[in-house]
């Protein structure tokens, strides 16, 4: 048996005897079992970890030892430090042993790059051992360097570790979450360790410097290990933007370090860190999302068509079965089958054993028909409830019950199961050889794995293997025959005599005894004197396995009677047990470590109520313990089995560990209650069922992602607060508090720094705000650290923060990212129509309807299909898809005259033909004088239909059509153009039946169509006027049933279009309220449409009054209270709210069902119950009504105040709404805008209402005044700024300021809160703002990341394309060929065609808009004259549109193709034989001008310009005038002409292409040589200097001509302005190069070389000639003759600066192009970030030092300080960028705050600017990050679909191991694709020349093609595909029919022969051989074996690909069957057309 014939999982392999040389040969290269492997070491995942590790810490020690002298230990790190060079350069050997093995060509793997291995090879060189012999052999002491810094070598080994974390990134299948957070761990330690010793080092360098901060600090100064702590937390703490500022700068070399770190860590974070860490996340939790978003959808959709809530809650189960059993996936992956044809056969076989082992037909054949026949099995699951069989159904397919249970039915209700099937049984084996009905039911009673087997595809199969037909019809007669005998009457022996037949009731009674005998029962059968027929035995039974009852039992509590008792998992009371087990482990989480650390003992009450907390948590465990556990659809009910697998897993061990009682043991070595309590710590980890329960809840797909995360990590970051505010205070107050612990400490120096203030805060708030504040990285905090261990527990605390943030907001943003993720693709689509209608020039009212349809398929089901194999209801289980849909399809359906006595099974399966579509107000559905093709009935909704028969249309004949009404039938049927117009009045919902499917389907029913017939012949008769459109009448055809429930059709309420408009109607509605009816008087008779202007106009007033109201509520309110305003203005936004009140009263709505709903008494209704009483709220006058006084009259202002500020900003709901129906209806892509401008106003408004509660909790106003009284703690009151302004104004900006500061995580300065009122406050309202900032961040960040992914994959694509061509060696003019054709149609399409628009458009709108396209080109071609439009609409639909560039082949000569084309835009030169016969202009017709078929082509093609073609397939095209006589006859006349052209009616030029090229006129003279010249864009000079000009030299110009406006310090300014000159001088060459710049024309192509046009173009231009222009004008030479002073000369100097648009433009131009480069990204990131921190520095600077002199006030430690740089410019420009840029970072540098209220102000700007650039860099990386990994993140996701699918079906894990590593191998080496996918698309003369450089020799040189014709073989190459086969896998085995011939590009193919089960080598096929040519060409069995033997490229050629073209060249087809005679020696007869079209369609 071969090595694939059975399952690898389920067989032992024998190895194969060969000789000594090819074993050895073979061994060497097997991945195990051989020492020699050792070489692939290096290439080993965790190898490479460990070498990861070495190098980081050979670093680490390398670092310490140089800056912190290591002399005490110099021993230890002598052995650590060698040992790591050993280990290292052990490696080194093993990648030089790999990289030159022997077989180069065959490796697995990829050898390490040169460039690293060099790198390690001078990192080895001994250079610190040959310093220390030369030290030691030198007489002089002349070696003064020291020795260890010679050691600095293992920085270079760095780049190996970069190099792992780039390689590792870019593989697919690793945890690259991890990796990444490695990688930023990695980065962080070493910048920190290499800059902490830097840091030091300068200690020694200058006297001043940042020791001198160090004055109150505890530690000794004499040991290194102390200097290293403080200098690697200061700089780590920096590093991660979480400083205290403790520790500062104190010089320019300091201060470089710190603002360096701050930049550093700043990108590191914000933008590199968060960037891949939201990519990664969106790539791991995509599929849960998107299936989530799917079932969204579809549960609106059902809420939407009122399914019923069984038949939902079915639904919700059935995919919530499809989501735990196979993650989402219904279907095998498509990428599944672009393994090797080997390797499916392996996976299919192995994972359907025991199918056919089970069935006893299959189960002996030959196993090379068997392995070839598992590819036609297919696995498939079945939800409780569906059917297996029906009755009388055709069965099709061959069934085996993997698991799960089969009922059979009982014939009398249907519904009772008879009898039961389990896994292992097989169904109809013999419906595989023909065909039979069901007798009975058979339905699925739990949820199914099963395996099938269809009758069609094996039928097909067999042809293939007659022998094995023939053996299989053999043993199907014999079964057949031995059924017939057994049913003789005189073998059934009954049980009783009186029973006249054999029931299935006593067969099964019979089938159970059976059973029971085979489980040894049979004592028990003899108990109960059980009979067995003897002769009633079949040995077929062991086809079927009967389960151990009948019906399912029903859920219990328990699922055994006896003890110990076993739970059922989902029973409610074990829930209700889990959540009150869950209270008690979070209550005791919650108490113990408070109890441990802030008490000192345990009170008796406290210890019984922690121990009773412990016996409900025991009771838990024993509850867990006793709960039955499903595996693998497997149940586990037995205690000892449960306790087994349960002990094994990680939560049992956490619970058995936390009930253990520690204390009792605490008992016998300590007696200190403290310890006792302490004792119960291990009770904390109980905490982990609530995580565990988010977790769990995380996985559910019917949750919000969104939510759930939000919850858990505001969770985890409530407990570790809690936690480590409990540790941080009982490390350094345990028992009692040491002396320089943080807590005593800094009590001690407040007290002695600060005489009048003490700190009475309690311990707890103490610590929870100490490490709140380092956690959340704030600092309002007045503790610091002081000694060594505190800073070293700050430091972590701080590391944990920074990671825990960044998860945290990056899985938020994640999921933002991905919830918005639909509504980004629908603007990208948008945006493509955008360029669609304005590249087409589409009329307004076609663009307005089509944005209409397409918003109307947005909100109804978001763009998704609803039915059809595509369908958003695809995966649903068929029962209930029949309950949902086509029971609603069938519903409606018999409402109409037509089917309403047609028979079920007739109309369901009409039903399952039908297409549904939602089509909005005014949809022309059916136009008149058209061909009808689709039978259309309407579900919801209400049409008009009009006549067009001449005198229905002059009396306007026209009729209301709804729910059920059908049309066109009579046209349908009769085949007859319409003369019906259907126009949609409402939002409708359709369903269309294709004509051609409904007629074949009802003459196969054959007495329905009968009678059908009868019907429409006798309609016909009395109407056969109708031909004529003489006289006539509209068709009956309406539904005589209506609807009975409201659901199913549209109600109307009252409809100013379609009902009433007297006033009696308007007055009769209104006595429904009886004695109220007199508010009739009160209203209007009209209403207001929200559509119509005057209701727009009055929104957009309300939203900018309500801004308004807000607005003036939160900052001048006050002052109109002081000046006695407040009332009036109060009263001018009443008015307006009752104004508003009373147009909302009037303003119509759409209801539910898209009725627009008018009438005054139904809006008011509405109005009343949406959003009323919130309106009220927002403007209820409160000083009117005196409500302010409830509390008294002294406190009246501020309770006004109050009442207004907790409901004035609930006016935001109405500008949030607005912008968001803004957002939700942009048709040009301006959501994204809108989206941002929606949350920074809802986060503006937030911190304006907190700033106002803020200052309101701090002082205690006690009048309205300017003064404000706040208590002497106050934190407003405890700081000396501001003291001389007003103080209302001020603190109210103060406020601001502050609570602006901590949601932006930023510096909050001087301002410290040392009450216990005011942290508690400031740490509630952080917490919220922190939250806050997580949501707004992340939605923020989610609308922006990501980008055009078409113009991304194209990029992909062309980045493959150019890798594989240049890999392989393609010619240059060749890749620019391609290349050049896909920048063009990108530059015509952006991605979008006018096929891919327009077909998911309604078949009306999709035929206007070609007939608006297309009719013009269409009526220029000759077959097409005259013809009617109906016509015209008709065909112009069924074109496609195609691209070609200027000079490409669309037809080359014998080329044999099947397509028509027209010329639609530009010139196509038609040649024979070289010459030019004609020139086709639009119009014209060329291609296979044939009635069918195809033809090989005798005319050459070629595009003279850039051409845009119509195109259809010539089969298609003469079925489609199969129906239009007239054209039929024309195109015969046109090619009896010519065969293969027509020329257009009129011939015309598109193009002047004279005009365009122009000639070079050569003039005399020196001057017109220099002003007439032409410069290329493709030049190389001209892309350098375009590049240097516009990216690097126009930022850096900006940047210094900014600082010389502002003019820092006392710099000489004159000597910049030289500089400047020469910048200008560069610019100015830009405008001369733009006046001689030649461009492509894009219409057509040319490149354009007249002067004139050229300087048209470039004038035109505002951004162009004019900037360029703009910022070069001297407008300071007009200032120096003004003699202005020298600020403002200066200042005119300022249109320079706009020269940073230049790179803006240059980047935008090149990220929509098709090669962007990475570097330009990356430039364009970090300019925009340098320009934004200048421009801020120096906004800084200007308000901070006005004078050049400027005032500081800060705070070091517990220190306040001020001081004045008067007589140092620089040390105050130093402290602005410090500042500045701790602002940009967060990072909380003191040395500098605000001291006055401009200041303030400029502050709070800057603050908001970070944020803004925090987004911008956050958004611009992750962009750039996912939109490069998108490819790999799709191809990613599909493999591991195609694992999961495997993995659900059971496939053994080495099969699934060889498919992951075929995947990767395939990924990492041609990017998912062995021939790129530009190639398999771009044109077919394209594809040809590449095909032929690359493979072109295999055919060219081949004995059965050497002698073929030249183009045979041209278009042979195309069908050539090639494929990797890694080592040992079979590439063809004995006895396989894969119809293909194999070409070896690369590597060695080892042939086999079989004896029996051992394999015998006959010979190694190298590269350039080939085999299975006979199989190739007639389809035989192969007769060897192939197999890899080292990584082989392998060429395949499919013979059902290439053999059509035989048919073309009869002397290449006899040359082939001749030479295969000839070279195999054996008679071969070439077949027939009709022998070769058969094999083909095979």
């Amino acid at each position: 048996m071969s090595r694939s014939s059975v399952p690898a999982s389920k067989v032992k392999i024998t190895m194969l005897k060969t000789d000594d040389s090819t074993s050895e040969n073979l061994e060497y290269y097997q991945e195990a079992g051989n020492w020699r492997n050792i070489i692939f070491l290096p290439h080993n995942f965790f190898w490479k970890l460990l070498i990861v590790f070495t190098i980081v810490a050979n670093c680490l020690l390398v670092c310490y030892n140089i800056f912190f002298t290591m002399e005490h230990v110099q021993g230890w790190f002598s052995t650590t430090y060698y040992g790591f060079e050993v280990f290292y350069f052990a490696n080194l050997i093993l990648v030089l042993m790999h990289r030159y093995m022997r077989y180069q060509r065959t490796q697995v793997y990829l050898p390490k790059p040169l460039a690293l291995v060099v790198i390690d090879l001078i990192t080895l060189l001994p250079y610190y051992e040959i310093y220390y012999l030369l030290k030691s052999k030198s007489k002089l002491n002349t070696l003064a360097v020291s020795k260890d810094y010679l050691r600095i070598k293992v920085v270079g080994r760095l780049a190996t570790v970069m190099y792992f974390f780039q390689s590792t990134y870019n593989e697919p299948g690793l945890d690259h979450i991890v990796l990444i957070s490695m990688k930023q761990f990695v980065i962080f330690f070493l910048y920190t360790m290499w800059i902490s010793g830097y840091w030091f080092w300068l200690t020694s360098k200058y006297s001043h410097n940042w020791t001198k901060c160090l004055k109150y600090h505890q530690f000794n100064n004499l040991s290194m290990s102390s200097w290293f702590v403080i200098s690697y937390t200061t700089v780590g703490n920096c590093l991660a933007h979480n400083w205290s500022g403790l520790i500062h700068s104190k010089n320019w070399s300091e201060s470089l370090v710190i603002s360096l770190t701050m930049t550093i860590g700043y990108l590191l974070h914000i933008m590199i860190y968060f960037g891949e860490l939201i990519t990664a996340y969106i790539k791991k939790i995509s599929d849960q999302f998107e299936f989530s978003y799917r079932l969204q959808v579809i549960m609106r959709m059902l809420d939407n068509w009122n399914v019923d809530a069984n038949v939902k809650t079915h639904i919700i189960d059935a995919y919530n079965i499809l989501w735990d059993k196979r993650a989402g996936q219904r279907e095998l992956p498509r990428l599944f089958h672009e393994l090797p044809l080997t390797l499916q056969k392996q996976c299919s076989l192995d994972v359907h054993w025991y199918f056919i082992k089970h069935t006893q037909l299959l189960a002996d054949m030959d196993q090379a028909f068997i392995r070839n026949m598992s590819l036609l099995m297919k696995c498939q699951y079945h939800m409780p409830g569906e059917y297996l069989y029906r009755l009388n159904e055709m069965k099709t397919r061959m069934v085996y019950i993997v698991s799960g249970v089969v009922q059979i039915l009982s014939q009398e209700d249907q519904d009772s199961p008879v009898m039961s099937f389990s896994g292992g049984t097989v169904l109809s084996e013999m419906c595989c050889m023909r065909i039979s009905y069901s007798n009975v039911n058979i339905r699925c009673a739990s949820y199914c794995e099963i395996q099938t087997l269809d009758l069609r595809k094996f039928s097909r199969f067999l042809t293939k293997f007659p022998h094995e037909k023939h053996l299989l019809h053999t043993k199907l007669e014999e079964r057949l025959k031995l059924a017939r005998k057994m049913q003789n009457s005189e073998l059934l022996k009954l049980k009783h005599k009186e029973q006249k037949r054999t029931s299935i009731k006593w067969i099964k009674s019979q089938w159970r005894n059976i059973a029971l005998l085979t489980k040894g029962s049979k004592k028990v059968m003899e108990d109960r004197q059980k009979y067995i027929v003897p002769h009633h035995v079949s040995r077929f039974l062991n086809l079927y396995v009967l389960t151990d009852d009948v019906e399912l039992k029903v859920s219990a509590i328990c699922l055994n009677t006896k003890c110990p008792f076993v739970l059922e998992p989902q029973s409610t009371f074990r829930i209700t047990c889990d959540y009150l087990i869950l209270v008690a482990a979070i209550t005791q989480s919650i108490l113990i470590p408070y109890l441990a650390v802030f008490s000192a003992g345990l009170t008796v009450e406290q210890r019984a109520f922690l121990y009773m907390l412990d016996v409900v948590y025991v009771w838990g465990l024993y509850i867990e313990l006793s709960t039955a556990v499903k595996v693998s659809g497997r149940m586990i009910s037995k205690v000892h089995e449960i306790f087994i697998y349960k002990i094994k897993q990680t939560y049992t061990l956490i619970d058995i560990v936390s009930t253990i009682p520690l204390e009792f043991l605490g008992f016998l070595t300590s007696t200190d209650p403290q310890v006792e309590i302490i004792m119960h710590m291990n009770r904390v980890l109980k905490i982990y069922r609530l995580f565990r329960l988010i977790v769990l809840a995380e996985l559910n797909v019917w949750r919000s992602y969104m939510k759930m995360r939000l919850v858990k990590f505001s969770f985890l970051f409530i407990f570790f607060l809690y936690v480590l505010s409990c540790f941080h205070y009982m490390h350094t107050c345990y028992k009692e508090c040491e002396r320089i612990g943080w807590y005593h400490y800094n009590r001690y120096l407040v007290a002695m720094l600060r005489t009048n203030e003490t700190d009475n805060i309690p311990p707890f708030i103490a610590s929870f705000n100490f490490v709140s504040s380092i956690l959340i990285s704030l600092t309002w905090n007045s503790n610091y650290s002081y000694s060594i261990k505190d800073m070293i527990i700050e430091h972590l605390i701080v590391l944990l923060g920074y990671f825990l943030f960044s998860f945290c907001f990056s899985q938020l943003g994640a999921c933002a990212v991905l919830q918005l993720n639909a509504k980004n693709q629908y603007q990208l689509y948008l945006k493509g129509l955008k360029h669609f209608v304005m590249r087409k020039s589409i009329p307004h009212s076609m663009r307005v309807f089509m944005y209409t349809m397409i918003q109307c398929q947005w909100q109804y089901n978001d763009r998704h299909q609803i039915s059809g194999p595509d369908g958003i209801l695809a995966d649903m289980p068929s029962h209930l898809a029949d309950k949902v849909f086509v029971d609603r399809i069938v519903h409606c359906m018999k409402m109409s005259p037509l089917f309403l006595h047609c028979e079920d099974s007739t109309i369901y399966t009409i039903a399952s033909m039908c297409k549904m579509s939602i089509l909005p107000p005014g949809t022309i559905i059916l136009r008149e004088n058209t061909v009808a093709t689709e039978l259309i009935f309407i579900v919801r909704g209400y049409c008009n239909a009009e006549s067009e028969i001449p005198t229905d249309k002059y009396h306007k004949t026209s009729t209301i059509m709804t729910v059920g009404d059908c049309f066109p039938v009579i046209e349908i049927f009769l085949e007859i153009r319409t003369f019906l117009k259907v126009t949609a009045l409402t939002f409708v919902e359709l369903i269309s039946i294709p004509r051609k499917e409904l007629i074949a389907y009802l003459k196969r029913s054959l007495v329905f169509y009968h009678d059908l017939e009868v019907v429409l012949q006798a309609h016909m008769d009395e109407n056969h006027v109708v031909l004529t459109r003489q006289k006539g009448k509209l068709p009956e055809m309406v539904a005589r049933i209506k609807a009975k429930s409201v659901g199913d059709y549209f109600t109307y309420e009252t409809n100013e279009e379609l009902g009433v408009k007297d006033d009696r109607f308007f007055e009769a509605t209104f006595n429904i309220l009886g004695k109220w009816k007199f508010l009739r008087h009160v209203l209007l008779k009209r209403t207001f449409v929200p559509t119509q202007r005057f209701y727009s106009t009055w929104e957009f007033i309300r939203c900018c009054l309500s801004i308004s109201h807000v607005v003036y509520i939160v900052f001048f309110m006050k002052f109109s209270l002081i000046l006695q305003l407040h009332r009036p203005i109060e009263r001018i936004f009443f008015c307006v709210g009752l104004m508003d009140f009373y147009i909302r009263l009037h303003t119509a709505y759409y209801n539910k069902n898209g009725i627009l709903v008018t009438h005054p008494l139904y809006t008011c209704l509405n109005y009343l119950k949406t959003s009323f009483l919130l309106d009220f709220l927002c403007i209820f006058p409160f000083g009117e009504m005196r409500l302010h006084y409830m509390f008294g009259t002294k406190h009246k202002h501020q309770v006004l105040l109050l009442m207004n500020n907790m409901t004035r900003p609930l006016l935001f709901y109405r500008i949030f709404n607005g912008i968001t129906y803004l957002e939700d209806r942009s048709k040009e892509g301006r959501a994204i805008l809108f989206h941002i401008v929606k949350y920074v106003l809802l986060v503006f408004v937030i911190l304006a209402v907190l700033s106002l509660f803020l200052l309101a909790f701090s002082c205690k106003e006690k009048n309205i005044g300017m003064i404000m009284t706040c208590s002497n703690d106050s934190w407003l009151e405890s700081q000396d700024l501001l003291r001389d302004e007003v103080k209302v104004y001020t603190n109210a900006v103060v406020s601001y300021y502050i609570v602006l500061s901590i949601f932006a995580s930023c510096v909050v300065s001087l301002y410290t809160f040392r009450t216990k009122e005011e942290i508690i406050f400031m740490i509630a309202m952080a917490f919220v703002l922190f939250a806050l900032r997580w949501f707004v961040l992340a939605k923020i960040t989610s609308s922006r990341i990501g980008g055009n992914t078409m113009l991304v994959q194209y990029q992909h694509d062309i980045k493959s394309l150019l890798k594989f061509v240049k890999r392989n060696y393609v010619s240059k003019n060749l890749i620019n060929e391609i290349v050049s054709h896909y920048e063009y149609t990108w530059k015509r399409t952006k991605g979008y065609t006018s096929t891919f628009i327009l077909r998911s458009f309604h078949p009306v709108l999709r035929a206007d808009f070609t007939y608006y396209l297309y009719a013009k080109t269409l009526r220029l071609s000759e077959i097409f004259k005259g013809v009617e439009v109906s016509v015209i609409r008709h065909i112009s639909s069924e074109f496609e549109e195609l691209h070609f560039k200027k000079d490409a082949y669309i037809i080359r000569c014998n080329d044999v193709g099947d397509t028509i084309y027209m010329v639609y835009k530009g010139v196509v030169d038609i040649y024979v034989a070289n010459d030019k016969l004609c020139s086709l202009t639009p119009g014209g017709m060329f291609g296979c001008l044939k009635l069918q078929g195809m033809t090989r082509q005798t005319i050459c093609a070629k595009a003279v310009v850039h051409v845009d073609l119509l195109a259809i397939n010539c089969t298609k095209f003469n079925t489609i005038i199969a129906n239009f006589p007239e054209i039929k006859k024309k195109l015969k006349r046109s090619i009896l002409l010519n065969t293969e052209y027509i020329l257009p009616l009129v011939i015309s030029s598109s193009f002047a292409i004279h005009e365009l090229e122009g000639n070079e006129v050569t003039r005399p003279g020196l001057v017109n040589k220099f002003t007439y010249f032409l410069i290329s864009m493709d030049s190389i000079w001209y892309r350098t200097y375009n590049y240097f000009a516009n990216v690097h030299i126009a930022t850096i110009s900006s940047l210094i001509v900014a600082t010389m406006i502002v003019k820092v310090g006392d710099i000489d300014i004159s000597k910049y302005y030289m500089y400047m000159y020469i910048f200008d001088g560069i610019f100015l060459f830009k405008i001369i190069i733009g006046l001689h710049l030649s461009y492509i024309d894009p219409d057509s192509g040319l490149q354009v070389k007249v002067f004139s046009s050229i300087w048209h173009r470039y004038v035109n231009s505002v951004t162009g000639f004019w900037l360029d222009l703009f910022t070069c004008l001297p407008f300071e030479i007009i200032a120096s003759f003004v003699k202005v002073g020298d600020e403002w000369y200066r200042l005119f100097w300022i249109n320079r600066v706009f020269r940073f648009l230049f790179m803006i433009k240059y980047y935008t131009t090149c990220k929509n192009t098709l090669i962007v480069s990475k570097h330009l990204r990356w430039s364009y990131l970090m300019y925009t970030l340098l320009l934004l921190m200048q421009v801020m520095i120096l906004i800084w600077w200007k308000v901070a030092c006005p004078n050049e002199i400027c005032l500081y006030n800060g705070m070091i430690g517990h220190q306040k300080i001020t001081f004045s740089t008067s007589n140092d410019t620089m040390v105050a420009f130093r402290i602005t960028c410090q500042y500045v840029i701790s602002i940009f970072s967060g990072t909380g540098l003191r040395l500098m705050v605000p001291s006055t209220s401009t200041e303030l102000i400029a502050a709070v700007l800057m603050v908001c600017v970070a944020q803004f650039t925090q987004l911008s860099l956050t958004i611009g990386f992750a962009s750039m990050l996912l939109l490069e990994k998108l490819v790999m993140a799709k191809y990613e996701k599909e493999a591991e679909h195609v694992l999961q699918y495997v993995k659900a079906t059971a496939l053994s894990l080495m099969l699934r191991s060889q498919i992951w590593k075929y995947y990767v191998m395939l990924w990492t080496r041609s990017q998912g694709s062995w021939v790129p996918t530009l190639i398999k698309e771009c044109p077919l003369y394209l594809k040809q020349d590449v095909m032929g450089e690359l493979y072109g020799k295999h055919i060219k040189n081949h004995f059965l093609f050497k002698k073929t014709h030249v183009d045979f073989i041209r278009q042979l190459l195309v069908h050539l595909n090639p494929y990797v086969f890694m080592p040992g896998i079979y590439i063809a085995e004995l006895g396989d029919i894969d119809d293909c011939m194999y070409f070896i590009e690369e590597g060695d193919v080892i042939v086999y022969d079989r004896h029996g089960n051992n394999e015998i080598e006959q010979q190694i096929l190298t590269a350039g051989r080939s085999f299975g040519e006979v199989q190739g060409v007639y389809g035989t069995a192969h007769e060897r074996s192939y197999k890899a033997r080292f990584v082989c490229k392998i060429l395949v050629l499919d013979r059902t690909k290439w053999m059509y073209l035989l048919d073309w060249f009869p002397a290449s087809k006899d040359y082939i069957y001749e030479q295969l005679a000839r070279h195999f020696r054996k008679a071969f007869v070439a077949p027939s057309r009709t022998e070769i079209r058969r094999r083909t369609l095979q």
